[in-house]
């Protein structure tokens, strides 16, 4: 009797996310008629709230009840009430099944029923991703789709003739799985969701967002054939059910499944590159014991689930970068996949700090991605970074960020990885991270940092002075450097002759925020300095980068570089600046500021703006003989004489000019700004320009854009029509590269304008050539053909003879795909023809390239693989092996299609061969070409 008792009050068990279901202690309780368990499916998803007896007949009839409906609910009701409490007294309220007037209610919380406790965990999940938690949030979105077994209320569709509130729960369970799929995408955690949102996409076959979400999360697994059977299967699916195609959002994640297969064989069948980014350690780094223990024992108790983030925080001036460069340089064994380091310029006084979506391009090339392969959004950049370092030990080292939300994309996103951010400022924001704030060094500290420099026998012998130096410089190491550097240079000078140097030293400007006041040891220092060290000195902090190469400082002082490299030397031996790199130097922010403060006390005006714009000339004439090597065959835009004494370099091939434009490209896009506000706004086009070719080649479309509407902006502040049309045209081509071609389009039309107003007949012929490419994108060929032949027209006119043929081979481009075959191969034979002219050999491979494809559309394919040959023949010659190989597919192509598989196999692998070692997309399907041709012994041919 008691045991039956104990069974009766034993908590029941309620589910809805799959059949409808009760249990108590485990042991399922029979519902009855599928009608009761429809109506307790629909008591269970109002979870709680009172249902009127007319939605139940809604429910079970819709619009054709029988007369004895509303009976019949009430009949269910009771017995569900009888089923829930056997020994519940007629007429007693009940635990479970209240009633109110005409409705019905539930007693239920999330420990009772299913669907509450889901909802509960995906609040829980959500509140993780807002605490930027994305690895805790696919933890329990994990867990809440584990409660679903089927759809809601499932087995019950014969007698529910309504199912909508059913459905709509459904759509809970689906939206979860998509944040869940992003959380994964996020976190890295891709595996563990991947079950639970394969089998949310299964219930929900339509639904394009989460249908999306499992191809990319296949994708992120290694299971892209999977992926891209599952969109061919939805595509069928939509084709045949809604007669549609598949939306933005499936697209898109094909396209990055097509990435991940590409990216496959370089990140994963190949190693990855180990960069080796951190700067050079402080030999004689010292104190920060307790410190360094905390950080060692942060390491050691970094949670397995998610990658560690540590954040170092403080004033200026404490040592926040040595301490993390110290740090990292002595754990980087335990990350052998490599380290990154940049410098987030969060607090830079004379530029905007960096943009994430740069810093994540540069971390993507640093780990040996080709530029086509990085998407163009932070998110997908973001994405891309974590599914690299995915499986990897990889130290990433985030110095001057400017608060938490500069870095949030930055943070690698798997177990192994470690991310140590500096800041000013507490990055509270990161909530998932260690935090540490630095102090100034203690006496002792301090003491031992200038033991470290000078020798305990020094300081042994200099009794209180050493406690007036600590004193002075206030526990900073930068202070302390700089004095130590003194007395190093003066190994004769006792140090209480320095202590009373600093004593007398009066500071001439503010004080630092905080009451800290180490002016006075720069003072100090600097007035050791001979007089164009100092002058130097004073205007490095007109620089628009944090580092200095020594041409440009040699164009910031006027001087001769040889002299200008002592200089800088002397002021690194004085540790008013730093060697970050050879040849290259950096100055901390409150040295700057300093020297900021001492130019404005003693260099005029014009001295100073003088220095900037020998700065930006230099600059402005080494972007364009860089260019010059991206371009040659375009006229180059005239440029205004640099000022004298301004040292220009010359690189000397297009490797050297790409490599600069890559080194520097950052500091040209400040440089276009700093020319706007310096008042010389054709400085700011010009160098937009010169920029353009590297941005192109490279994917920094986001910077292009950026850099382009600055120097509009200026052109038109300035009154300068001509810069203003065309960095208008540049600006369309970032546009464009973005697939942003109504914006594109809009931009050319400004353009064109402008040309005709200024009368520059060749520019308006070019506009017209882009108004063509824009228009194809967005297959408008007829539009494309008529903007293509006016240029064509204007090109004539002006005698540009390549223009012309340019012209000619882009309307023969576009009548291809009209289907217009001989016109479009006349075109390529006319094109030709001007290029053998001109002897422009690029322009008639390109031609017979064309003419092969326009031959294979005719079916002629010995005639088509023939015509391919002379293209490939051509592009091996310029040494352009990307031309070379895509020309070798489309032949392998013809050949397959006139029947030589031997040949089409022959083609194919000379092609795959060049294009694995460009890091091709386009190698891995080659592979798969040769791979269904079958081994070579069964196509006749023998391997050596």
């Amino acid at each position: 009797m008691e045991l039956i008792d104990l069974m009766r009050t034993a908590p029941l068990r309620f589910s809805v996310l799959g059949p409808v279901g009760l249990a108590q202690d485990g042991e399922p309780i029979d519902l009855g008629t599928p009608q009761q368990r429809a109506i307790l499916a629909l008591l269970l998803v109002r979870a709680g709230r009172w249902v009127g007896a007319a939605e139940f007949v809604e429910l079970l009839w819709a619009s054709d009840p029988p007369p004895s409906a509303t009976n019949l609910v009430h009949r269910h009701i009771s017995t569900l009430r009888r089923v829930f409490e056997p020994d519940l007294a007629t007429r007693a309220p009940g635990r479970w099944l209240l009633r109110d007037g005409n409705g019905y209610r539930l007693t239920v919380g999330a420990a009772d029923l299913d669907l509450l406790r889901f909802r509960e965990l995906v609040d829980q999940a959500n509140e993780a991703l807002d605490r930027d938690d994305p690895a805790r949030g696919a933890t329990l979105f994990v867990e809440a789709l584990g409660l679903w077994t089927n759809a809601c209320a499932s087995g019950l569709e014969s007698v529910i003739a309504d199912p909508s509130p059913f459905r709509a729960i459904d759509q809970e369970r689906s939206a979860a799985a998509v944040t869940a799929a992003d959380a994964a995408l996020l976190s890295g955690r891709s595996e563990a969701v991947l079950p639970a949102v394969r089998a949310a996409a299964a219930a929900d076959r339509l639904n394009e967002p989460l249908q999306a979400r499992l191809l990319r999360l296949l994708g992120a697994v290694g299971q892209q054939g999977e992926a891209l059977r599952l969109y061919r299967g939805l595509s069928g699916t939509l084709a045949d059910e809604l007669g549609i195609e598949p939306g933005a959002v499936m697209y898109e994640a094909r396209m990055e499944v097509l990435r991940q297969t590409e990216r496959s064989a370089s990140t994963r069948d190949r190693p990855i590159v180990r960069p080796a980014q951190l700067p050079t350690d402080l030999r004689t780094f010292g104190g920060r014991r307790h410190e360094l223990a905390q950080l060692a024992d942060v390491l050691d108790r970094l949670s397995a689930d998610g990658p560690g983030v540590i954040t170092i925080d403080g004033m200026p001036g404490t040592g926040k970068t040595t301490l993390a460069v110290h740090w990292a340089r002595r754990q980087a064994e335990r990350y052998p996949d490599g380290q990154l380091y940049v410098d987030l310029r969060g607090f830079a006084p004379d530029a905007a700090p960096l943009d994430p979506a740069e810093v994540l391009r540069g971390f993507l090339d640093a780990l040996g991605l080709p530029p086509r392969r990085i998407p163009d959004s932070v998110e997908a950049q973001a994405r891309l970074f974590r599914e690299v370092l995915a499986g990897r030990r990889v130290m990433v080292v985030l110095d001057n960020a400017r608060d938490s939300d500069h870095v949030r994309h930055l943070l690698p996103g798997s177990p192994g990885n470690l991310a140590i951010v500096t800041s000013r400022r507490s990055l509270t924001g990161l909530a998932t991270a260690h935090q540490m704030t630095l102090a100034p060094l203690s006496p002792e500290e301090a003491r031992e940092t200038l033991v470290r420099r000078l020798g305990s026998t020094r300081l042994a012998d200099a009794g209180q002075a050493v406690d007036q130096i600590i004193a002075y410089c206030a526990g900073l190491p930068l202070a302390l450097a700089i004095v130590a550097a003194r007395a190093v240079a003066h190994p004769g000078f006792p140090l209480d002759a320095i202590a009373d140097e600093l004593a007398r030293s009066q500071p001439t400007l503010d004080a630092l925020r905080g009451g800290t006041d180490v002016r006075a040891v720069f003072s100090w220092s600097y007035r050791m300095l001979d007089p164009s060290s100092a002058r130097l000195f004073r205007l490095l902090q007109l620089h628009i980068g944090p580092d200095v190469s020594v041409p440009v400082a040699a164009s910031l002082l006027g001087g001769s570089p040889a002299a200008v490299r002592e200089q800088l030397a002397e002021l690194a031996r004085n540790h008013l600046i730093t060697e970050s790199h050879p040849g290259t130097y950096r100055m901390h922010g409150l040295v700057r500021g300093y020297a900021l403060d001492l130019s404005a006390e003693l260099d005029s005006a014009k001295d100073r703006q003088s220095a900037v714009g020998r700065m930006l000339d230099h600059y402005l004439h080494t972007a364009h003989a860089a260019h010059a090597l991206l371009r040659p065959q375009r006229e180059p835009i005239p440029l205004p004489p640099a000022r004298p004494e301004v040292v220009i370099l010359r690189p000397s091939d297009y490797s050297q000019a790409m490599d600069w434009f890559s080194a520097h490209h950052r500091v040209l896009a400040d440089a276009v700004g700093r020319s706007v506000t310096e008042g010389l706004p054709s400085h700011a086009w010009r160098l937009a320009l010169a920029l353009q070719p590297f941005y192109q080649r490279s994917g920094h479309l986001h910077q292009w854009e950026s850099t382009a509407r600055i120097a509009v902006d200026g052109a038109v502040a300035g009154s300068d029509v001509t810069g203003e049309a065309h960095t208008r045209r540049s600006l369309a081509g970032a546009l464009n590269f973005q697939g942003r071609y109504d914006e594109a389009l809009a931009e050319l039309a400004r353009t064109r304008d402008l040309y005709a107003q200024l009368g520059l007949t060749a520019d308006q012929a070019y506009v017209d050539i882009n108004f063509g490419t824009v228009l194809g994108a967005l297959g408008r060929f007829v539009e494309a053909i008529g903007h293509h032949q006016q240029a064509r027209e204007r090109f004539r006119v002006a005698g540009h003879r390549v223009g012309e043929a340019n012209a000619i081979v882009s309307i023969g481009w576009c009548r291809a795909r009209l289907g217009e075959l001989a016109q479009a191969a006349a075109d390529a034979r006319a094109a030709m023809r001007i290029y053998e002219e001109v002897a422009e050999q690029q322009g008639v491979a390109d031609c017979w390239a064309n003419l092969g494809d326009v031959t294979h559309r005719l079916g002629r394919y010995p005639e088509a693989a023939e015509a391919y040959g002379r293209a490939i023949d051509l592009f091996r010659a310029l040494g352009h092996r990307a031309d070379q190989a895509l020309a070798l597919v489309h032949q392998g192509d013809s050949q397959l299609a006139s029947g030589r598989r031997c040949a089409a196999w022959e083609a194919w692998t000379t092609a795959w061969g060049l294009l694995d070692g460009l890091n091709s997309p386009l190698a891995g399907e080659l592979r798969r070409r040769l791979d269904s041709l079958g081994e070579p012994d069964s196509l006749g041919i023998h391997r050596l």
